[in-house]
């Protein structure tokens, strides 16, 4: 019975989280993170779970550092310091495209 019920909420978190990720993709997986909780685990855990992730420390900090990673590359892209990384690359242009998500990343 409960993998059934682990099955079919990861179903319908899945559904969800397709569906809403059309209009804000974090709301989208907030949305199926809450969800897949609901059928898998019981609901004061999942509200213990959620009230914990908003407060602790480490968690918001890493989630303003993760904020920070588009606007640092907004500001190289507009000053053209991505442009000047790409082109002190001395790799192969067909590497180059596999890298280039990977270097963002870092």
């Amino acid at each position: 019975m409960l993998r059934t019920m682990t099955i079919f909420g990861f179903v319908i978190s899945l559904a969800v989280i397709l569906l809403l990720s059309q209009r804000n993709l974090a709301i989208a997986i907030i949305t199926g993170a809450i969800l897949l909780g609901l059928f898998t685990i019981p609901p004061s855990v999942v509200l213990e779970r959620i009230v914990f992730t908003i407060t602790d420390l480490q968690i918001i900090i890493l989630a303003l550092a993760m904020g920070i990673i588009p606007i640092l590359g907004g500001v190289m892209k507009r000053s053209g310091e991505i442009d000047q990384l790409v082109e002190n690359l001395r790799i192969p242009k067909r590497y180059l495209l596999a890298l280039t998500s990977a270097m963002m990343g870092l």
